[in-house]
Parts: structure tokens; C-alpha cells; sequence
């Protein structure tokens, strides 16, 4: 099936565009289409139909970066196109000879210029970026080649994006281009008021802020449907049961196909437009293993589905293996054979049974997305279905808050040089970040750079920076051991808190500023903020950290059973918000007091009821430590009686 079959509306606007930009003039360009429409496949027509006269930068983002990996992706968008041949190094590495008038930006050039070459002489080799700051390594380049030669920059799968870093790309890149022989296209499914909440925030500005002209693929209706069943020679085939299924997306036609020519059963599913299933002992077991693996995905893990069924995991394998027309499973994974059937059952479980889509939706956002990120999108599409919204931008703001703090840093650092300016939305936290990291990573400069984001805070209205600022100064001189400073910085932070009636950040840095106390044994000002916080309202979070503050004043006057309790009705806490992580830590810190008051017998029921938590969560270390200190403790009672 050509793409040219699937739209060529669509393939004969981008190559308008690119006729645009042979005469010099720069142009962006959103494709936007529902998934399985074949966006990839006009995409791919498009890139080949202009291969031969330009320079392409194809990225495919996914769904599971985060932290440094955007930056390999985006490097190797280029670099797939180039590593192969030495004329193509050569020739880029012709177009890095710049003299920018910098001395900095002149040795990124040279130490880019240098790894290409060397990339390029070896096997399997990588291009590097620059470690001082590497996304200003790859806008160097991006500029460089813009202007030496015609320059395709494709951006796939725009929807995965919860990171800045390719909007500060393409904007910095993108400065005085004007004249330039560049197209950039930005893919994405479709963004709308129904989607608008399971798409990550730096997505949302992404699209928003790179102005061009946007063309979409929709699914086929019935005419063109029944026009590929014709192309294909297709009898006896009801163009109305196919679209019931696929909707008119015409990968799922393809598939479709395939389903019906390789499955017996396929023709009485596709007639009932229901999922067959082949019978087995215990059927509605089954159909509620498919049904949360949809939920789950087109390929997903087995222990999942059984952790959320509360069943063994041999057998949900069991179950599932029983449906090979359904299912095929490869260790301790399983997926679907055909992406429509997966589509399908998850569509139908969201609308049939919605409690069971929020009950999985809500195990991803408080157990499963802490070891496997990328199934936060997963989450996020669902809440987002249930008209939970809020939960959906949660659970997408938990992704991206596994960014790195230096990149924040890198990309202020690239927004002040180029003068790129934005609201608070995108600028708030990349100050924030940044600033975190000159206190964890930079303290000589921390004070300093924390100046210049309170500045920036107080012309832009920005409160809520200001107050997160303040907190990070004061566990800055916490860790210092210096109480003054710190006392200081979280009380700006409550000035400032109350001057807004910020009334939830107001408590949230009196907890910092009690924490800070109890570490370092200050207990009668500890109690002077305890006065201060009774009767204030608080959230489910907030205490649990006051419940936490409470223990660890209880071990400071070495009262451990005490202790122990108040961590125990914490982590109850914890569970009631399904906090999990949380839960177990707490858990762990009851144990550790438990330990410190010799109580065995206690010790010995929560770690059998807490070991699954510490291996699910990555708390392993901690309580295989807990563990020995347990195994003694017994050893030494055995030997004492």
C-alpha cells in the first residue's frame, strides 16, 4: 500500500512546501493524524521523493525517554543519515569551519568537527556532543548546516515529547532562518480538546510555538474503504463491519487483511464485531486477563496484568497462552498478534467498563511507572479517556520530572544567548531545575545563580519560583549545618508564601524548616513550628511528612515503639493515596526503629510483608541491609538464652 494511495493531499502539500524552500524561504510544517492512518508511510514517501537534494535530520521519538536518552535520539537523527559515507562527514564537517567570534563556540565547533570524523573511522561508534553543554553542540551544528546546504528536520511522534529540549533545539536552530533552505515537520497524533490532557506539556508548546501550516490524515470513510477493497480485488467483504472495526485507519485495514486470511475465526469476530475467545475452564478469568493487557498495551509484561488481578503469574501465562490466535508470549511477556485487537478490547473496556480502566490506570501511576516510566503515557492516555485530566498531567509531570537537572541548566543557558523568551509555563521550571542543580551540583555559584532567578521570579510575577527557590537555599545551608542562613531562606519562602495566601506552600516549607530542625536536634524550635502548624490544613502528602517529623522526633528522645507506630500510620497513609513507594520506604523506616528497640517478633512478620514491596519499588538494598540486622538481632537473642 503506498503512501501516495493512503493521502496524496498530503504528499503534495509538503512537497509545496519544499518547492518553497528551494527559493530560500523557510518552512514549518504540522502533520497531525490519528494512529494507524499511515502517517509514516507519507512521511517516508516524502523523504525519499527530496532525499536527493537535501540533508535530512529524521528523529523518532518513543515513548520511554527520559533523562539523557532524548539526546542520542536527536543526535543520531542526523547522524543515521551521514555515518556511512565519507562524503557526507567531509562535507559537514566543511560547513563547521566557521568563525563565530567566540572562543567557546569556536572550540564546539572543532570538538564536534573532530568526533565526527572520528565517529565516522569507528565501528559502531557514536557521535559525541560536547560535555560543557551538548545541546548547544547540536544547535551549532543544526545552524552550521542551514547555512551550507538544504536541511530536512522531521520530528516524529511529537506526542512522546515531555521534554523542552527539542522546542529549545529547533527554536535556537531556527533563529535567523529565515532565508534558509529548511523544512521542519512536526508529527503528532491528533491534538485537540479530547486529547489535550495526554499530551505532555513541552509537547503542547512544541506545536503551539512553531508557527507553520498544519494538514492532517483522517481515517477513510466508507467510499475509500470500499475503494482499497476493490484495488485489492476484495469480494463478499462488508465495507461496513471493517470500518466498525478499524474506523477507517488504514493500517488497520492492512492488518485486517492479514487477520482475516490467517485466522478461521476471524470472520465470525469480524461479522459480531466482537473479539472471539477460544474456550477455556475458566473463561471470565481470561477475558480479564486480555481485557487489563489491552489496557496495558500491544506488548505487556504478564506480571502486571497478575499483580493487578491478584493472581498468580503462572497463571494468567497459562490463560493466556490458551488464546494463540489472541496472543503470543515470549518469556515473561506477552503481546498481541494484531494491533487492532488490542486497539479494540482497550476501546471497549474503556467505554464498557470504566472501573476497571481507572483501577489499572491508577496501579501504572502509583506502582508500575516507578520501574517502567514510558507506561505514564499509557496512563495518562486512559485518565485522559476518563476525563480525569488533572491525573493525566500528573502522571505525565511524573516523567518528565526524571529529566536531568543539568539539561535544564543547558537550556537556559541556550534560551539567555539567543534571547528566546516564553511565560512562566516553560520558563518556571527550567530556572527551577536549573537552579537545583547549581545547589546539588555547584554550591561556589549556587547563592549567585539564585539571585539572578529571584530577579527574573520578581519581573515576571512568578511567585511560585520564588518560594521553591527560597526552599532550595534553605536545605542548601541545612546541609551546611548553618542555621541562621537556612532559618532565613525558608522564612522568605513563608513570607512570600503568605504575601499570595499560598496557604499549601506556606506548610509544605514549614515542614522543610521542621525536618531541617528535628535532623539537627533542634527540638525546641521544632516545637515552636509544630505550634505553629496545629490546626492548619493539610494534605494527604503533607502528613505523612508530619507524621515522619513526629517518628523522628520520637527516635531522637529514643522512644523507637513510638516511632515505629507513628511510621506505620504514616505508611497506612501512603497506601490510602496510592503512594506506593512511599509506603514501602515508611514501612522500612518501621522496621529500622523495631530494630532499634530489639523487637523480633515484630520484625520478623513485616519483612516477610514487606520483601514483594522492597523488590517492586528498588528499595532492595535498604532492606537487605534491614535483613542482616535482623538475622543478627536473632543470632544474638539465640545465644543469650
Amino acid at each position: 500500500m503506498s503512501s501516495l494511495s493512503i493521502s496524496p493531499q498530503v504528499s503534495t502539500h509538503l512537497i509545496e512546501q519544499w518547492s518553497q524552500v528551494r527559493d530560500f524561504s523557510a518552512q514549518v510544517c504540522h502533520l497531525q493524524a490519528p494512529m494507524g492512518t499511515g502517517s509514516k508511510h507519507v512521511l517516508n514517501h516524502f523523504q525519499r521523493q527530496v532525499a536527493g537534494e537535501c540533508l535530512t535530520w529524521h528523529v523518532r521519538l518513543r515513548d520511554n525517554l527520559y533523562g539523557w536518552e532524548i539526546l542520542p535520539v536527536l543526535t543520531n537523527g542526523l547522524w543515521k543519515t551521514i555515518r556511512h559515507s565519507a562524503n557526507m562527514v567531509a562535507m559537514v564537517r566543511k560547513s563547521l569551519e566557521l568563525d563565530l567570534g567566540d572562543e567557546r563556540l569556536n572550540a564546539i565547533l572543532k570538538t564536534m568537527s573532530e568526533s565526527l570524523q572520528h565517529s565516522h573511522e569507528t565501528e559502531n561508534a557514536q557521535l559525541k556532543l560536547p560535555s560543557d553543554n551538548p545541546i548547544l553542540g547540536l544547535i551549532l551544528l543544526a545552524r552550521a548546516l542551514m547555512r551550507e546546504m538544504p536541511l530536512l528536520i522531521i520530528i516524529e511522534n511529537v506526542q512522546y515529547c515531555h521534554s523542552y529540549i527539542p522546542l529549545v533545539f529547533l527554536l535556537a536552530s531556527l533563529q535567523d532562518a529565515q532565508k534558509t533552505r529548511t523544512m521542519v515537520v512536526l508529527h503528532s497524533t491528533v491534538l485537540n480538546d479530547d486529547s489535550v490532557s495526554s499530551f505532555p506539556i513541552p509537547a503542547q508548546v512544541l506545536l503551539n510555538t512553531l508557527k507553520g501550516t498544519s494538514v492532517g490524515l483522517a481515517p477513510w470513510n466508507q467510499e475509500e474503504t470500499a475503494a482499497f477493497f476493490e484495488a485489492r480485488d476484495l469480494k463478499d467483504v462488508s465495507t461496513i463491519d471493517w470500518l466498525a472495526w478499524t474506523e477507517g485507519r488504514q493500517e488497520l485495514l492492512a492488518e485486517m487483511m492479514v487477520w482475516q486470511a490467517e485466522d478461521p475465526l476471524a470472520e465470525s469476530a469480524i461479522a459480531s464485531r466482537q473479539l472471539v475467545f477460544a474456550p477455556t475452564e475458566d473463561a471470565q478469568r481470561t477475558e480479564q486477563c486480555l481485557r487489563v493487557g489491552a489496557l496495558l498495551g500491544w506488548r505487556f509484561s504478564i506480571a502486571h496484568v497478575a499483580s493487578i488481578l491478584g493472581l498468580e503469574i503462572q497463571s494468567v501465562s497459562d490463560l493466556l497462552s490458551q488464546q494463540p490466535h489472541l496472543i503470543e508470549i515470549e518469556d515473561e511477556r506477552a503481546s498481541f498478534k494484531y494491533v487492532l485487537h488490542q486497539l479494540r478490547l482497550m476501546d471497549d473496556t474503556m467505554r464498557q467498563l470504566p472501573q476497571v480502566a481507572a483501577s489499572v490506570a491508577d496501579n501504572i501511576y502509583a506502582t508500575f511507572g516507578r520501574t517502567r516510566p514510558e507506561m505514564l503515557h499509557q496512563a495518562a492516555k486512559m485518565y485522559s479517556r476518563l476525563e480525569r485530566h488533572a491525573e493525566a498531567q500528573e502522571a505525565l509531570t511524573l516523567f518528565q520530572d526524571l529529566d536531568v537537572d543539568v539539561l535544564y541548566l543547558a537550556m537556559l543557558e541556550v534560551m539567555i544567548r539567543w534571547g528566546i523568551q516564553f511565560d512562566t509555563v516553560v520558563m518556571e521550571p527550567l530556572w527551577r531545575r536549573a537552579s537545583r542543580h547549581q545547589f546539588t551540583q555547584n554550591g561556589d555559584v549556587a547563592l549567585a545563580f539564585q539571585q539572578r532567578a529571584l530577579e527574573w521570579a520578581a519581573e515576571n510575577n512568578a511567585p511560585h519560583l520564588a518560594i521553591e527557590l527560597y526552599r532550595q537555599g534553605g536545605r542548601f545551608y541545612a546541609k551546611q549545618n548553618e542555621i541562621l542562613e537556612a532559618e532565613n531562606q525558608f522564612q522568605q519562602g513563608i513570607n512570600v508564601a503568605n504575601q499570595e495566601g499560598f496557604t499549601f506552600l506556606q506548610v509544605d516549607t514549614r515542614i522543610d524548616m521542621l525536618e531541617f530542625y528535628v535532623q539537627n536536634a533542634e527540638l525546641r524550635r521544632a516545637s515552636q513550628q509544630l505550634l505553629l502548624l496545629d490546626g492548619q490544613e493539610l494534605s494527604e502528602v503533607q502528613r505523612i511528612r508530619l507524621l515522619g517529623v513526629h517518628a523522628r522526633v520520637a527516635q531522637a528522645e529514643n522512644d523507637y515503639q513510638k516511632a515505629a507506630r507513628l511510621f506505620v500510620e504514616a505508611r497506612k497513609v501512603a497506601a490510602s493515596v496510592y503512594k506506593w513507594g512511599l509506603a514501602t520506604d515508611l514501612g522500612l523506616l518501621a522496621i529500622e526503629a523495631l530494630l532499634d528497640t530489639g523487637a523480633v517478633d515484630q520484625v520478623e512478620s513485616m519483612l516477610e510483608l514487606i520483601q514483594e514491596e522492597a523488590q517492586k519499588h528498588d528499595r532492595l538494598p535498604m532492606f537487605e541491609t534491614l535483613r542482616q540486622r535482623y538475622q543478627l538481632h536473632k543470632e544474638d537473642s539465640s545465644s543469650d538464652s
